[in-house]
């Protein structure tokens, strides 16, 4: 259901929502603006202080493209600026086909898939269990051990059971996990926490530059991955 309708500038939709605006950059959603604006309006494109409407909205479900109805058939009219599908771009593991158990690089993937928050993920039970072990049940930032606040987090973006790899992992606490999801923090190439400038927290900020608790050196985090955080996802 819609929750709320904002206007925001286009860098204030980013700071706020991140992907959550359909696209992995700031770069990228002010390209497709000033694209669909310079061919849909006659209001000249004003860069990243071009204003766009923001529908917040809650409790979503997705439909799979075979069960999808025409609103058309509801006697229902849609105005063309209203754009009524939402696709973004993903980028998913591969692995070596001659050993299935290390992961080793990200390649974007020509692909498009369905943007989707569904907590109702295959192999989600096992993909935590396996990170609970890999960082011996202890956060990776903070080292709290309470198991009932523990959350495994994708790295990459969970498309399918394939990005349940353990160096696809991080086990955090939940407000970051949150956090690191929503892109007000990250983990660099050399396994340092860094926070987001958009993250106005005294308490937060103190992890700025601190080295997260590794598990073994056969599961640690994919660079890969976490440099895809860090451009796709971490708010810079």
């Amino acid at each position: 259901m819609v929750e709320k309708y904002e206007n925001l500038t286009i860098e204030t939709a980013w700071n706020l929502y991140g992907v959550s605006n359909g696209v992995y950059s700031l770069a990228e959603l002010n390209k497709r603006v000033s694209s669909y604006t310079n061919k849909n309006s006659k209001k000249e494109f004003e860069n990243y202080n071009h204003v766009i409407g923001c529908i917040i909205i809650k409790n979503s479900v997705l439909f799979n493209e075979s069960e999808q109805v025409s609103l058309s058939q509801y006697g229902w009219e849609i105005p063309k600026q209203v754009v009524k599908y939402k696709y973004v771009e993903s980028i998913q593991p591969i692995y070596n086909d001659e050993e299935q158990s290390a992961l080793f690089q990200l390649v974007d993937d020509e692909k498009q898939y369905k943007h989707t928050k569904s907590k109702d993920r295959k192999g989600q039970h096992r993909f935590r269990n396996l990170i609970m072990r890999a960082y011996d049940n202890k956060c990776c930032m903070t080292g709290e051990n309470e198991a009932s606040v523990l959350q495994a987090a994708h790295i990459q973006s969970y498309i399918s059971e394939a990005s349940n790899h353990v160096q696809n992992g991080l086990l955090f606490r939940i407000d970051l996990h949150n956090l690191f999801d929503a892109g007000f923090i990250t983990i660099d190439e050399e396994y340092k926490v860094r926070v987001s400038v958009y993250l106005n927290s005294q308490y937060y900020n103190k992890f700025e530059g601190c080295t997260i608790f590794l598990p073994e050196k056969e599961n640690l985090p994919s660079i890969h991955s976490l440099r895809w955080h860090g451009e796709y996802i971490f708010r810079k």
